[in-house]
């Protein structure tokens, strides 16, 4: 599971990888001691970096229910999750895309 957030740098034990899609780049960052993915960054065709990135939701502390109420649910065709009544979901990806651009 994946939680949305406006990019913000890492440092310390982290390593990246990068693989290729039809969009362009996907650049994530793991711990270099646990081997736990971070979050992942969407680079388009041009090199330009999304405004946000992917974070793993294992990552967050404290993460439950009442948070989830609030966010915006993609890729629920294979939840493993519940996801909340009446919010906001889309089986796939949605309109406009995962990620905004800057």
């Amino acid at each position: 599971m994946s939680a949305l957030f406006p990019y913000f740098p890492l440092s310390g034990a982290i390593s990246t990888y990068t693989r290729s899609n039809s969009k362009g780049v996907t650049k994530g960052f793991f711990c270099t001691n646990c081997g736990s993915r971070i979050y992942h960054l969407p680079i388009d065709g041009k090199g330009k970096e999304a405004d946000t990135v992917a974070l793993k939701a294992g990552c967050l502390v404290g993460l439950d229910k009442e948070m989830m109420r609030g966010a915006v649910h993609i890729w629920t065709k294979s939840a493993v999750v519940d996801i909340p009544e009446g919010v906001e979901s889309y089986e796939e990806e949605p309109p406009g895309g995962s990620f905004k651009e800057k």
